[in-house]
């Protein structure tokens, strides 16, 4: 599934070079964000949230509803381990998942039912971009440990060749999967 209408756009990170394009993903029309991805101004490499979600079913899902209005047109007032009274299974192309493991989403049995919950709303082929901080404290457990992410497989990103991405601060990393 490609987004119509729509023609690539890029952006390249000048510090590793990579670079990011709406045909780094090319079967996702249905995108589920926990970021605000029009109005996005965060590091270099995450530049192409603006575009990349340009003529996409964007949504997004917070628990707390003082957040609304940072959120997409398709915006849930709810968990993320209540994915699945929001979506149908295998309804999402896309997870972006940033500010949520270790900021809020802190115990073991909440993690493994978020991440299931990704799992089950995902589309076969869907990818899960997981953003999180790799700093004493702000892992409430190993990744290695949840039991969930093994239904998924590591996804190598061609633009930053790799599984995972540790940001310039190498406090942030980003770790991908697919279903």
């Amino acid at each position: 599934m490609s987004s119509p209408g729509t023609s690539p756009t890029a952006a390249t990170d000048t510090r590793t070079g990579a670079s990011w394009s709406r045909s780094s993903f090319p079967l996702c029309c249905r995108v589920l964000s926990r970021v605000r991805c029009w109005r996005w101004a965060g590091e270099p490499y995450e530049a192409f949230y603006n575009e990349f979600c340009v003529g996409r079913e964007l949504w997004t899902i917070d628990w707390d509803a003082t957040r609304r209005p940072s959120g997409a047109c398709n915006h849930v007032v709810d968990n993320v381990v209540n994915l699945r009274d929001h979506f149908s299974e295998a309804y999402l192309d896309l997870v972006l998942m940033k500010g949520v493991f270790g900021w809020g989403l802190n115990e073991k049995g909440a993690i493994e039912r978020a991440f299931a919950a990704v799992h089950a709303v995902l589309t076969p082929g869907g990818i899960i971009v997981l953003g999180w901080n790799d700093t004493p404290g702000l892992v409430p457990v190993p990744l290695e440990r949840v039991q969930a992410l093994r239904q998924f497989t590591p996804y190598y990103f061609p633009p930053l060749r790799g599984t995972s991405f540790w940001c310039s601060t190498a406090a942030h990393a980003y770790s991908f999967f697919v279903k």
